[in-house]
């Protein structure tokens, strides 16, 4: 049986981002970024379409967060890939 973490620490947070950006389109992120950017609550009203495609993702890269983790930690990680895509002006 795997083991699960129900803590994260800034390194595996960092990891995830960065997994984030090589499995999701570009498009996607910054589709992200543009929504988030006009409605704080847009990702966290997204839970059950968005939320859940992003942390099978992270389930699939083999991070082995347990539920509460991932409920807690899937909106900032996206949202920090989102702005790093962004950032870099990969469009």
């Amino acid at each position: 049986m795997m083991r699960v973490q129900e803590t994260i620490d800034a390194d595996e947070r960092e990891m995830a981002v960065q997994y984030l950006i090589a499995a999701m389109p570009d498009e996607h992120l910054l589709f992200i970024f543009h929504e988030a950017q006009s409605s704080p609550v847009w990702t966290t009203v997204r839970y059950l379409s968005l939320g859940l495609y992003v942390k099978d993702l992270l389930r699939e890269g083999g991070f082995a967060w347990g539920r509460a983790a991932l409920d807690r930690e899937w909106d900032g990680l996206v949202r920090r890939a989102a702005r790093r895509v962004y950032d870099a002006g990969l469009t």
